[in-house]
Protein backbone atom coordinates (compact mmCIF):
# COMPACT_ATOMS: atom_id res chain seq x y z
CA UNK A 1 0.00 0.00 0.00
CA UNK A 2 2.81 2.51 0.98
CA UNK A 3 4.45 2.39 -2.49
CA UNK A 4 1.03 3.51 -4.24
CA UNK A 5 -0.11 5.83 -1.63
CA UNK A 6 3.42 7.48 -1.99
CA UNK A 7 3.06 7.50 -5.90
CA UNK A 8 -0.21 8.91 -5.49
CA UNK A 9 1.38 11.95 -3.23
CA UNK A 10 3.50 12.13 -6.59
CA UNK A 11 0.63 12.64 -9.04
CA UNK A 12 -1.00 14.87 -6.69
CA UNK A 13 1.74 17.51 -6.61
CA UNK A 14 2.07 17.04 -10.35
CA UNK A 15 -1.21 17.87 -10.34
CA UNK A 16 -2.52 14.35 -12.10
CA UNK A 17 -4.98 14.02 -10.07
CA UNK A 18 -7.00 11.05 -11.81
CA UNK A 19 -3.78 9.18 -11.14
CA UNK A 20 -3.19 10.15 -8.10
CA UNK A 21 -7.25 9.01 -7.49
CA UNK A 22 -5.89 5.86 -9.05
CA UNK A 23 -3.46 4.91 -6.39
CA UNK A 24 -4.94 6.35 -3.30
CA UNK A 25 -7.74 4.03 -4.40
CA UNK A 26 -5.50 0.84 -5.05
CA UNK A 27 -3.18 1.76 -1.96
CA UNK A 28 -6.51 1.70 0.37
CA UNK A 29 -7.24 -1.55 -1.18
CA UNK A 30 -4.41 -3.06 0.20
CA UNK A 31 -5.45 -2.27 3.66
CA UNK A 32 -3.37 -0.20 6.13
CA UNK A 33 -3.17 0.27 8.79
CA UNK A 34 -5.61 2.56 10.67
CA UNK A 35 -3.41 5.89 10.87
CA UNK A 36 -2.32 5.39 7.31
CA UNK A 37 -6.00 4.86 6.08
CA UNK A 38 -6.85 8.20 7.45
CA UNK A 39 -3.61 9.54 5.93
CA UNK A 40 -4.38 8.20 2.30
CA UNK A 41 -8.21 8.97 2.74
CA UNK A 42 -7.06 12.62 3.67
CA UNK A 43 -4.70 12.54 0.16
CA UNK A 44 -7.90 11.19 -1.44
CA UNK A 45 -9.91 13.77 -0.38
CA UNK A 46 -8.07 16.40 -0.91
CA UNK A 47 -7.48 15.20 -4.41
CA UNK A 48 -10.91 15.60 -5.14
CA UNK A 49 -11.33 19.17 -3.33
CA UNK A 50 -8.88 20.01 -5.98
CA UNK A 51 -10.63 18.75 -9.06
CA UNK A 52 -14.10 20.50 -7.61
CA UNK A 53 -15.48 16.94 -6.98
CA UNK A 54 -16.80 18.08 -3.31
CA UNK A 55 -19.90 15.21 -2.75
CA UNK A 56 -16.98 13.27 -3.19
CA UNK A 57 -14.96 14.68 -0.32
CA UNK A 58 -17.84 14.21 2.06
CA UNK A 59 -17.66 10.54 1.18
CA UNK A 60 -14.32 9.97 1.57
CA UNK A 61 -14.06 11.57 4.57
CA UNK A 62 -17.22 10.33 6.34
CA UNK A 63 -15.20 6.54 5.92
CA UNK A 64 -11.84 8.53 7.28
CA UNK A 65 -14.26 9.58 10.66
CA UNK A 66 -14.86 6.33 10.82
CA UNK A 67 -11.30 5.30 11.73
CA UNK A 68 -10.88 7.86 14.13
CA UNK A 69 -11.35 11.89 14.93
CA UNK A 70 -8.71 14.34 13.82
CA UNK A 71 -9.39 17.93 13.06
CA UNK A 72 -7.89 17.81 9.97
CA UNK A 73 -10.86 15.83 8.20
CA UNK A 74 -13.22 18.02 9.91
CA UNK A 75 -11.50 21.40 8.03
CA UNK A 76 -12.16 19.30 4.75
CA UNK A 77 -15.19 18.51 5.24
CA UNK A 78 -16.06 21.96 6.06
CA UNK A 79 -14.63 23.47 3.18
CA UNK A 80 -16.11 20.77 0.33
CA UNK A 81 -19.73 22.16 2.22
CA UNK A 82 -18.69 25.43 1.93
CA UNK A 83 -17.92 24.86 -1.52
CA UNK A 84 -21.26 23.32 -2.13
CA UNK A 85 -23.04 26.47 -0.31
CA UNK A 86 -23.88 24.29 2.73
CA UNK A 87 -22.75 26.72 5.47
CA UNK A 88 -24.34 25.66 8.70
CA UNK A 89 -22.89 21.63 7.66
CA UNK A 90 -19.83 23.65 7.17
CA UNK A 91 -19.83 25.58 10.41
CA UNK A 92 -20.89 22.49 12.40
CA UNK A 93 -17.71 20.38 10.80
CA UNK A 94 -15.18 23.68 11.82
CA UNK A 95 -16.50 24.02 14.89
CA UNK A 96 -16.05 20.12 15.82
CA UNK A 97 -12.38 21.00 14.28
CA UNK A 98 -11.88 23.37 16.99
CA UNK A 99 -13.82 21.02 19.54
CA UNK A 100 -10.75 18.64 18.66
CA UNK A 101 -8.17 21.53 18.65
CA UNK A 102 -8.72 24.60 20.19
CA UNK A 103 -6.16 26.82 18.65
CA UNK A 104 -6.98 25.83 15.14
CA UNK A 105 -6.78 29.64 13.79
CA UNK A 106 -7.85 28.75 10.52
CA UNK A 107 -11.12 26.74 11.43
CA UNK A 108 -12.22 30.03 13.68
CA UNK A 109 -11.47 31.84 10.88
CA UNK A 110 -13.72 29.62 8.46
CA UNK A 111 -16.09 29.86 10.23
CA UNK A 112 -15.98 33.53 10.00
CA UNK A 113 -16.73 32.75 5.85
CA UNK A 114 -19.24 31.03 6.70
CA UNK A 115 -20.93 33.82 8.46
CA UNK A 116 -19.69 36.17 6.13
CA UNK A 117 -21.73 34.21 3.65
CA UNK A 118 -25.04 34.08 5.08
CA UNK A 119 -24.56 37.69 5.87
CA UNK A 120 -23.95 37.60 10.06
CA UNK A 121 -20.99 40.36 9.36
CA UNK A 122 -20.84 41.03 13.49
CA UNK A 123 -20.46 37.40 14.56
CA UNK A 124 -18.04 36.89 11.52
CA UNK A 125 -16.23 39.78 12.87
CA UNK A 126 -15.78 37.71 16.41
CA UNK A 127 -14.61 34.63 14.34
CA UNK A 128 -12.04 36.19 12.61
CA UNK A 129 -10.54 38.48 15.39
CA UNK A 130 -10.34 34.89 17.62
CA UNK A 131 -8.48 33.52 14.69
CA UNK A 132 -5.95 36.67 14.93
CA UNK A 133 -5.69 36.55 18.39
CA UNK A 134 -4.56 32.80 18.02
CA UNK A 135 -2.34 33.57 14.32
CA UNK A 136 -1.95 37.23 14.20
CA UNK A 137 -0.73 36.89 10.53
CA UNK A 138 -3.23 34.54 9.22
CA UNK A 139 -4.13 36.45 6.13
CA UNK A 140 -7.60 35.24 5.28
CA UNK A 141 -8.62 36.05 8.71
CA UNK A 142 -6.90 39.68 8.44
CA UNK A 143 -8.99 40.23 5.00
CA UNK A 144 -12.25 38.84 6.21
CA UNK A 145 -11.79 41.26 9.29
CA UNK A 146 -11.45 44.16 7.37
CA UNK A 147 -14.34 43.49 4.66
CA UNK A 148 -16.59 43.25 7.57
CA UNK A 149 -15.19 46.41 9.23
CA UNK A 150 -15.82 48.17 5.93
CA UNK A 151 -18.93 47.13 5.71
CA UNK A 152 -20.59 47.80 8.99
CA UNK A 153 -18.74 50.67 9.33
CA UNK A 154 -20.68 51.85 6.00
CA UNK A 155 -23.98 51.15 7.90
CA UNK A 156 -23.19 53.05 10.68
Amino acid sequence: YYLWAYLGNIYKNMKKEIEAIFCYEKALQLSPPPDDKIAIFSHLADTYFRKGEYKKVLDVIEMALEINEIPELYNILGRAYYRLGNYFQAMKAFSRAIELNPASAIDYANIGYCLKAINYLPAAQIYFKKALELDPELTMAKRGLEYCEAILNTKN
